[in-house]
Protein backbone atom coordinates (compact mmCIF):
# COMPACT_ATOMS: atom_id res chain seq x y z
CA UNK A 1 0.00 0.00 0.00
CA UNK A 2 1.47 3.42 -0.49
CA UNK A 3 1.23 5.71 2.32
CA UNK A 4 -0.80 8.65 1.78
CA UNK A 5 1.27 10.62 3.40
CA UNK A 6 3.54 10.53 0.55
CA UNK A 7 1.11 11.43 -2.09
CA UNK A 8 1.56 14.90 -3.66
CA UNK A 9 -0.72 17.69 -2.80
CA UNK A 10 -3.53 18.62 -5.39
CA UNK A 11 -3.55 22.35 -6.45
CA UNK A 12 -6.65 22.79 -4.16
CA UNK A 13 -5.41 21.75 -1.13
CA UNK A 14 -2.79 24.54 -1.24
CA UNK A 15 -4.76 26.98 -0.98
CA UNK A 16 -7.85 29.31 -2.30
CA UNK A 17 -7.04 29.47 -5.74
CA UNK A 18 -10.57 28.50 -7.44
CA UNK A 19 -12.30 30.89 -9.78
CA UNK A 20 -15.57 31.54 -10.80
CA UNK A 21 -15.23 32.11 -14.14
CA UNK A 22 -12.32 32.17 -16.54
CA UNK A 23 -12.54 34.60 -19.44
CA UNK A 24 -12.64 33.65 -22.91
CA UNK A 25 -9.68 34.24 -25.15
CA UNK A 26 -10.84 37.38 -27.23
CA UNK A 27 -8.52 37.80 -30.13
CA UNK A 28 -10.05 40.79 -31.64
CA UNK A 29 -8.73 43.24 -28.47
CA UNK A 30 -5.94 44.25 -29.03
CA UNK A 31 -2.98 44.34 -26.66
CA UNK A 32 -2.07 47.74 -25.48
CA UNK A 33 0.16 49.08 -22.53
CA UNK A 34 -1.63 49.78 -19.57
CA UNK A 35 -1.86 53.78 -20.10
CA UNK A 36 -3.21 53.34 -23.26
CA UNK A 37 -5.43 50.42 -22.38
CA UNK A 38 -6.90 52.51 -19.00
CA UNK A 39 -6.87 56.18 -20.94
CA UNK A 40 -9.05 54.58 -24.53
CA UNK A 41 -11.36 52.74 -21.76
CA UNK A 42 -12.09 55.74 -19.57
CA UNK A 43 -12.66 58.26 -22.91
CA UNK A 44 -15.12 55.67 -24.53
CA UNK A 45 -16.91 54.69 -21.01
CA UNK A 46 -17.18 58.86 -21.33
CA UNK A 47 -18.70 58.91 -24.36
CA UNK A 48 -20.76 56.31 -24.82
CA UNK A 49 -22.69 57.22 -21.52
CA UNK A 50 -23.14 60.65 -22.72
CA UNK A 51 -24.68 59.81 -25.59
CA UNK A 52 -27.11 57.40 -24.03
CA UNK A 53 -28.19 60.30 -21.81
CA UNK A 54 -27.92 62.76 -24.67
CA UNK A 55 -30.61 60.70 -26.69
CA UNK A 56 -32.99 60.12 -23.33
CA UNK A 57 -33.07 64.09 -23.30
CA UNK A 58 -33.28 64.62 -26.70
CA UNK A 59 -36.36 62.69 -26.91
CA UNK A 60 -37.74 64.29 -23.82
CA UNK A 61 -37.13 67.67 -25.55
CA UNK A 62 -38.73 66.52 -28.52
CA UNK A 63 -42.07 64.54 -27.12
CA UNK A 64 -42.66 66.83 -24.03
CA UNK A 65 -43.79 70.85 -24.21
CA UNK A 66 -40.43 72.70 -24.57
CA UNK A 67 -40.19 76.19 -25.95
CA UNK A 68 -37.65 77.45 -28.26
CA UNK A 69 -34.27 76.06 -26.73
CA UNK A 70 -32.03 75.88 -29.27
CA UNK A 71 -29.56 72.82 -30.33
CA UNK A 72 -26.76 74.06 -28.01
CA UNK A 73 -28.66 73.97 -24.97
CA UNK A 74 -30.28 71.05 -25.15
CA UNK A 75 -26.67 69.72 -25.51
CA UNK A 76 -25.49 71.76 -22.32
CA UNK A 77 -28.26 70.40 -20.69
CA UNK A 78 -27.42 66.89 -21.81
CA UNK A 79 -24.16 67.55 -20.54
CA UNK A 80 -25.44 68.43 -17.13
CA UNK A 81 -27.97 65.18 -17.05
CA UNK A 82 -24.76 63.19 -17.73
CA UNK A 83 -23.11 64.80 -15.09
CA UNK A 84 -26.38 64.54 -12.64
CA UNK A 85 -26.59 61.09 -13.06
CA UNK A 86 -23.53 60.41 -11.60
CA UNK A 87 -25.17 62.90 -8.67
CA UNK A 88 -23.04 65.78 -9.09
CA UNK A 89 -25.22 68.83 -7.97
CA UNK A 90 -26.90 70.92 -10.71
CA UNK A 91 -27.75 74.87 -10.30
CA UNK A 92 -30.75 75.59 -11.88
CA UNK A 93 -30.80 79.67 -11.97
CA UNK A 94 -30.68 80.28 -8.17
CA UNK A 95 -31.37 76.68 -7.00
CA UNK A 96 -29.17 73.84 -6.24
CA UNK A 97 -30.40 70.38 -6.89
CA UNK A 98 -28.14 68.15 -5.35
CA UNK A 99 -30.77 65.15 -4.33
CA UNK A 100 -30.73 63.20 -7.76
CA UNK A 101 -32.33 59.69 -8.40
CA UNK A 102 -29.17 57.63 -8.06
CA UNK A 103 -31.24 54.75 -9.76
CA UNK A 104 -30.05 56.54 -12.75
CA UNK A 105 -26.38 55.88 -11.69
CA UNK A 106 -26.60 52.32 -13.61
CA UNK A 107 -26.15 53.83 -16.78
CA UNK A 108 -22.65 55.41 -16.55
CA UNK A 109 -21.97 52.63 -14.35
CA UNK A 110 -22.33 49.72 -16.50
CA UNK A 111 -20.83 51.19 -19.44
CA UNK A 112 -17.96 51.88 -17.37
CA UNK A 113 -17.95 48.15 -15.84
CA UNK A 114 -17.71 47.17 -19.61
CA UNK A 115 -15.09 49.41 -20.38
CA UNK A 116 -12.78 48.40 -17.53
CA UNK A 117 -13.03 45.21 -18.29
CA UNK A 118 -11.66 45.60 -21.91
CA UNK A 119 -9.03 47.54 -20.51
CA UNK A 120 -8.18 44.66 -18.15
CA UNK A 121 -8.38 42.02 -21.47
CA UNK A 122 -6.03 44.45 -23.71
CA UNK A 123 -3.47 45.23 -20.89
CA UNK A 124 -3.06 41.84 -19.73
CA UNK A 125 -1.81 42.95 -16.15
CA UNK A 126 -0.11 40.39 -14.07
CA UNK A 127 0.54 41.74 -10.92
CA UNK A 128 -1.45 42.98 -8.19
CA UNK A 129 0.35 46.36 -8.99
CA UNK A 130 -0.67 46.57 -12.62
CA UNK A 131 -4.08 45.48 -11.78
CA UNK A 132 -4.61 48.77 -9.18
CA UNK A 133 -2.23 50.85 -11.56
CA UNK A 134 -4.86 50.23 -14.26
CA UNK A 135 -7.24 51.07 -11.88
CA UNK A 136 -6.20 54.87 -11.00
CA UNK A 137 -5.25 55.91 -14.33
CA UNK A 138 -8.67 54.54 -15.84
CA UNK A 139 -10.14 56.98 -12.89
CA UNK A 140 -7.94 59.59 -13.02
CA UNK A 141 -8.76 60.13 -16.53
CA UNK A 142 -12.24 59.77 -16.42
CA UNK A 143 -12.01 62.79 -13.49
CA UNK A 144 -10.59 64.59 -16.27
CA UNK A 145 -13.23 64.23 -18.42
CA UNK A 146 -16.27 65.06 -16.29
CA UNK A 147 -14.50 68.10 -15.43
CA UNK A 148 -14.06 69.29 -18.71
CA UNK A 149 -17.58 68.46 -19.94
CA UNK A 150 -18.58 70.71 -16.16
CA UNK A 151 -16.39 73.34 -17.24
CA UNK A 152 -17.42 73.80 -21.16
CA UNK A 153 -21.12 73.01 -20.41
CA UNK A 154 -21.81 75.76 -17.78
CA UNK A 155 -23.97 78.36 -18.27
CA UNK A 156 -25.66 81.23 -16.33
CA UNK A 157 -28.64 79.19 -15.89
CA UNK A 158 -27.67 75.68 -16.10
CA UNK A 159 -24.37 74.95 -14.34
CA UNK A 160 -22.14 72.20 -12.47
CA UNK A 161 -19.54 72.71 -10.14
CA UNK A 162 -15.88 72.11 -11.86
CA UNK A 163 -14.76 70.42 -8.41
CA UNK A 164 -18.05 68.23 -7.58
CA UNK A 165 -17.61 66.89 -11.05
CA UNK A 166 -13.96 65.73 -10.81
CA UNK A 167 -14.32 64.60 -6.77
CA UNK A 168 -17.45 62.71 -8.35
CA UNK A 169 -16.31 61.29 -11.14
CA UNK A 170 -12.86 60.29 -9.31
CA UNK A 171 -15.08 58.14 -7.12
CA UNK A 172 -17.49 56.54 -9.37
CA UNK A 173 -14.47 55.58 -11.67
CA UNK A 174 -12.60 54.65 -8.25
CA UNK A 175 -15.50 52.27 -7.58
CA UNK A 176 -16.24 50.92 -10.62
CA UNK A 177 -12.61 50.03 -11.55
CA UNK A 178 -12.25 48.14 -8.19
CA UNK A 179 -15.09 45.82 -8.48
CA UNK A 180 -14.28 45.19 -12.03
CA UNK A 181 -10.75 44.37 -11.08
CA UNK A 182 -11.92 41.83 -8.13
CA UNK A 183 -15.06 40.19 -10.21
CA UNK A 184 -12.00 39.74 -13.14
CA UNK A 185 -11.16 36.17 -13.12
CA UNK A 186 -7.75 36.12 -13.18
CA UNK A 187 -7.39 38.79 -10.58
CA UNK A 188 -9.59 36.86 -7.59
CA UNK A 189 -6.48 34.40 -6.73
CA UNK A 190 -3.69 38.00 -7.24
CA UNK A 191 -5.99 40.24 -5.19
CA UNK A 192 -8.72 38.88 -3.22
CA UNK A 193 -6.85 35.74 -1.83
CA UNK A 194 -3.96 37.49 -0.16
CA UNK A 195 -6.28 39.10 2.10
CA UNK A 196 -6.95 37.28 5.52
CA UNK A 197 -9.85 34.63 4.88
CA UNK A 198 -11.52 36.05 8.16
CA UNK A 199 -11.24 40.00 6.86
CA UNK A 200 -12.54 38.32 3.77
CA UNK A 201 -15.72 36.17 5.19
CA UNK A 202 -16.43 39.14 7.22
CA UNK A 203 -16.43 41.53 4.56
CA UNK A 204 -18.96 38.90 2.88
CA UNK A 205 -20.98 39.03 5.99
CA UNK A 206 -21.28 42.91 6.28
CA UNK A 207 -22.34 43.09 2.62
CA UNK A 208 -25.34 40.40 3.05
CA UNK A 209 -26.37 41.87 5.99
CA UNK A 210 -27.00 45.28 4.26
CA UNK A 211 -28.37 43.52 1.44
CA UNK A 212 -30.92 41.92 3.71
CA UNK A 213 -31.53 45.44 4.97
CA UNK A 214 -32.55 46.92 1.86
CA UNK A 215 -34.37 44.42 1.16
CA UNK A 216 -36.57 45.21 3.93
CA UNK A 217 -36.36 48.54 3.39
CA UNK A 218 -37.41 48.09 -0.42
CA UNK A 219 -40.52 46.02 0.60
CA UNK A 220 -41.37 49.22 3.68
CA UNK A 221 -41.43 51.09 0.78
CA UNK A 222 -43.64 49.37 -1.72
CA UNK A 223 -46.13 48.69 1.19
CA UNK A 224 -45.55 52.75 1.75
CA UNK A 225 -46.68 53.00 -2.47
CA UNK A 226 -49.76 51.13 -2.66
CA UNK A 227 -51.02 52.67 0.81
CA UNK A 228 -50.46 56.30 -0.66
CA UNK A 229 -51.25 55.55 -4.24
CA UNK A 230 -53.80 57.77 -4.58
CA UNK A 231 -51.58 60.81 -3.02
CA UNK A 232 -49.03 59.95 -5.04
CA UNK A 233 -51.08 59.96 -8.35
CA UNK A 234 -52.24 63.23 -7.74
CA UNK A 235 -49.40 64.85 -7.30
CA UNK A 236 -48.52 63.81 -10.62
CA UNK A 237 -51.06 64.82 -12.44
CA UNK A 238 -50.53 68.24 -10.71
CA UNK A 239 -46.65 68.80 -11.60
CA UNK A 240 -47.22 67.07 -15.29
CA UNK A 241 -51.20 67.04 -16.17
CA UNK A 242 -50.47 66.08 -20.20
CA UNK A 243 -49.71 62.56 -20.62
CA UNK A 244 -46.49 62.73 -21.82
CA UNK A 245 -45.51 64.87 -19.37
CA UNK A 246 -46.78 62.21 -16.48
CA UNK A 247 -44.62 59.23 -18.44
CA UNK A 248 -41.03 61.22 -18.08
CA UNK A 249 -41.95 62.12 -14.27
CA UNK A 250 -43.21 58.62 -14.27
CA UNK A 251 -39.69 57.40 -15.13
CA UNK A 252 -38.00 59.98 -13.39
CA UNK A 253 -39.92 58.95 -10.29
CA UNK A 254 -38.95 55.39 -10.82
CA UNK A 255 -35.05 57.04 -10.12
CA UNK A 256 -35.64 58.06 -7.43
CA UNK A 257 -36.87 54.64 -5.75
CA UNK A 258 -33.59 53.22 -4.45
CA UNK A 259 -33.71 56.65 -2.82
CA UNK A 260 -36.87 56.11 -1.03
CA UNK A 261 -35.80 52.25 -0.10
CA UNK A 262 -32.61 54.26 1.37
CA UNK A 263 -35.21 56.62 3.29
CA UNK A 264 -36.99 53.23 4.63
CA UNK A 265 -33.67 51.87 5.91
CA UNK A 266 -33.05 55.30 7.73
CA UNK A 267 -36.58 55.47 9.29
CA UNK A 268 -36.20 51.89 10.36
CA UNK A 269 -33.00 52.26 12.17
CA UNK A 270 -33.74 54.86 14.08
CA UNK A 271 -32.28 58.75 12.71
CA UNK A 272 -34.72 59.32 10.28
CA UNK A 273 -35.23 61.62 7.51
CA UNK A 274 -34.05 65.63 8.08
CA UNK A 275 -36.38 68.06 6.10
CA UNK A 276 -34.14 70.92 6.44
CA UNK A 277 -32.57 71.91 9.80
CA UNK A 278 -35.89 71.45 12.27
CA UNK A 279 -37.89 68.60 10.66
CA UNK A 280 -37.56 65.84 10.97
CA UNK A 281 -39.69 62.08 9.99
CA UNK A 282 -38.08 59.55 12.38
CA UNK A 283 -39.98 56.51 14.26
CA UNK A 284 -40.64 58.33 17.40
CA UNK A 285 -40.74 62.04 15.90
CA UNK A 286 -43.25 62.93 12.34
CA UNK A 287 -42.74 66.68 11.85
CA UNK A 288 -42.87 66.82 8.13
CA UNK A 289 -44.21 70.44 8.23
CA UNK A 290 -44.93 71.90 4.49
CA UNK A 291 -43.53 70.50 1.62
CA UNK A 292 -43.65 71.00 -1.78
CA UNK A 293 -45.30 68.61 -4.64
CA UNK A 294 -43.45 65.61 -5.32
CA UNK A 295 -44.06 62.04 -5.64
CA UNK A 296 -41.13 61.35 -3.37
CA UNK A 297 -42.86 63.50 -0.09
CA UNK A 298 -46.07 61.68 -0.52
CA UNK A 299 -44.36 58.82 1.20
CA UNK A 300 -43.60 60.40 4.17
CA UNK A 301 -45.52 59.80 6.94
CA UNK A 302 -47.89 62.41 8.92
CA UNK A 303 -47.33 60.73 12.50
CA UNK A 304 -44.58 58.61 14.45
CA UNK A 305 -46.37 54.77 15.02
CA UNK A 306 -47.31 53.95 18.14
CA UNK A 307 -44.72 50.56 17.81
CA UNK A 308 -41.99 52.28 16.32
CA UNK A 309 -40.30 51.94 19.24
CA UNK A 310 -40.06 47.86 18.75
CA UNK A 311 -38.61 48.45 15.51
CA UNK A 312 -35.06 48.48 17.61
CA UNK A 313 -35.69 44.57 16.95
CA UNK A 314 -34.69 44.31 13.43
CA UNK A 315 -30.76 45.79 13.83
CA UNK A 316 -30.94 43.85 16.86
CA UNK A 317 -31.71 40.15 14.38
CA UNK A 318 -29.32 41.58 11.86
CA UNK A 319 -26.64 42.05 14.80
CA UNK A 320 -27.45 38.27 15.58
CA UNK A 321 -27.40 37.16 11.98
CA UNK A 322 -23.65 38.94 11.52
CA UNK A 323 -22.80 36.70 14.88
CA UNK A 324 -24.14 33.37 12.91
CA UNK A 325 -22.53 33.87 9.89
CA UNK A 326 -19.27 34.24 10.93
CA UNK A 327 -16.92 31.76 11.14
CA UNK A 328 -17.03 31.28 15.23
CA UNK A 329 -16.10 27.89 14.62
CA UNK A 330 -16.14 24.89 17.85
CA UNK A 331 -15.36 26.51 21.22
CA UNK A 332 -15.86 25.27 24.66
CA UNK A 333 -13.78 26.43 27.81
CA UNK A 334 -10.31 25.14 28.50
CA UNK A 335 -7.47 25.97 30.83
CA UNK A 336 -5.72 25.60 34.02
CA UNK A 337 -6.73 28.08 36.08
CA UNK A 338 -8.71 31.55 35.99
CA UNK A 339 -6.18 33.47 33.80
CA UNK A 340 -6.04 30.79 31.30
CA UNK A 341 -10.01 30.54 31.24
CA UNK A 342 -10.51 33.70 30.24
CA UNK A 343 -7.80 34.24 27.96
CA UNK A 344 -9.29 31.76 25.94
CA UNK A 345 -12.96 33.24 25.81
CA UNK A 346 -12.58 34.44 22.15
CA UNK A 347 -10.02 34.01 19.45
CA UNK A 348 -8.31 36.85 17.36
CA UNK A 349 -9.33 35.49 14.09
CA UNK A 350 -13.19 36.39 15.22
CA UNK A 351 -12.75 39.48 16.59
CA UNK A 352 -11.11 40.76 13.18
CA UNK A 353 -13.70 38.94 11.27
CA UNK A 354 -16.44 40.63 13.05
CA UNK A 355 -14.85 44.33 12.66
CA UNK A 356 -14.32 43.61 9.07
CA UNK A 357 -18.03 42.88 8.97
CA UNK A 358 -19.18 46.24 11.01
CA UNK A 359 -16.71 48.07 9.22
CA UNK A 360 -18.42 46.84 5.82
CA UNK A 361 -21.82 47.50 7.26
CA UNK A 362 -21.04 50.86 8.54
CA UNK A 363 -19.15 51.92 4.85
CA UNK A 364 -21.54 50.73 2.61
CA UNK A 365 -24.30 52.36 4.78
CA UNK A 366 -22.64 55.69 5.20
CA UNK A 367 -21.95 55.93 1.25
CA UNK A 368 -26.00 54.71 0.57
CA UNK A 369 -27.31 57.25 2.88
CA UNK A 370 -24.40 60.19 1.52
CA UNK A 371 -25.86 59.64 -2.22
CA UNK A 372 -29.76 59.46 -1.12
CA UNK A 373 -29.21 63.32 0.62
CA UNK A 374 -28.74 66.33 -0.67
CA UNK A 375 -30.28 69.27 -1.29
CA UNK A 376 -33.83 69.98 -3.29
CA UNK A 377 -34.04 74.61 -3.02
CA UNK A 378 -33.52 76.31 -0.58
CA UNK A 379 -34.77 77.42 3.30
CA UNK A 380 -36.67 73.91 4.35
CA UNK A 381 -35.30 72.31 1.43
CA UNK A 382 -31.56 73.06 1.71
CA UNK A 383 -30.90 69.30 3.19
CA UNK A 384 -33.30 66.16 2.50
CA UNK A 385 -32.89 63.10 3.23
CA UNK A 386 -30.91 61.08 6.15
CA UNK A 387 -27.88 62.15 8.07
CA UNK A 388 -25.55 59.44 6.85
CA UNK A 389 -22.87 59.52 9.89
CA UNK A 390 -26.02 59.16 12.00
CA UNK A 391 -27.23 56.45 10.39
CA UNK A 392 -24.00 54.79 10.01
CA UNK A 393 -23.29 54.50 13.85
CA UNK A 394 -26.29 53.82 14.85
CA UNK A 395 -26.58 50.88 13.07
CA UNK A 396 -22.83 49.68 13.76
CA UNK A 397 -23.99 50.22 17.15
CA UNK A 398 -26.71 48.09 17.76
CA UNK A 399 -25.41 45.29 15.33
CA UNK A 400 -21.93 45.45 17.26
CA UNK A 401 -22.71 44.98 20.55
CA UNK A 402 -25.66 42.36 19.69
CA UNK A 403 -22.96 40.57 18.20
CA UNK A 404 -20.20 41.47 20.63
CA UNK A 405 -22.62 40.13 23.37
CA UNK A 406 -23.77 36.95 21.87
CA UNK A 407 -19.93 36.07 21.35
CA UNK A 408 -19.04 37.23 24.72
CA UNK A 409 -22.08 36.50 27.30
CA UNK A 410 -22.54 32.99 26.62
CA UNK A 411 -18.70 31.72 26.73
CA UNK A 412 -18.71 33.93 29.50
CA UNK A 413 -21.45 32.14 31.62
CA UNK A 414 -20.12 28.53 30.36
CA UNK A 415 -16.57 29.48 31.46
CA UNK A 416 -17.96 30.30 34.68
CA UNK A 417 -19.79 26.88 34.83
CA UNK A 418 -16.81 24.81 33.77
CA UNK A 419 -14.24 26.62 36.62
CA UNK A 420 -17.14 26.04 39.31
CA UNK A 421 -17.50 22.44 38.35
CA UNK A 422 -13.41 22.12 37.84
CA UNK A 423 -13.49 23.60 41.25
CA UNK A 424 -15.76 20.79 43.34
CA UNK A 425 -13.74 18.51 41.55
CA UNK A 426 -10.47 19.65 42.82
CA UNK A 427 -11.81 19.57 46.12
CA UNK A 428 -13.40 16.28 45.95
CA UNK A 429 -10.10 14.72 45.03
CA UNK A 430 -8.28 16.63 47.64
CA UNK A 431 -10.72 15.58 50.46
CA UNK A 432 -10.33 11.78 49.12
CA UNK A 433 -6.10 12.50 49.00
CA UNK A 434 -6.69 14.11 52.80
CA UNK A 435 -8.91 11.08 53.75
CA UNK A 436 -6.07 8.34 52.86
Amino acid sequence: MTDSRSRPRSPSASGPTRQWRRPIPEEHINEHPIPVAAGLAAVAGAALSLVLVFLLILGVWLFAAHGSESTSQVMRAAAAAWLGTQLVPVTIGATTIGLLPWGFLIIPSYVLGKCMHWALKSAQPTKAREYWQTALIFSGLYAVVCGAVSFFASTDTLSTSFIDAIAHGLVLGLIVSVVSVISYAPSRTILWDRLPHSVVTGMRVGLCAFAGLAFVSAALTTASIVIHWSEIKSVVNVMAPGSVDALFLTIATVGYLPTASMWSLSYLVGPGIHLGGKSIVSLTVAHPGALPAFPLFSLLPNSAPSWGQYLIALPIALGAFIYFALPTGHWQPQGEDARGYFSNIVRLVELKALAAAIGMLGAVTWLFMTISSGALGSQLLKFVGPRAPEVAVALMEVCGATALFLLFVPRILLTLVRMWTTRERHTVVADDSEEN
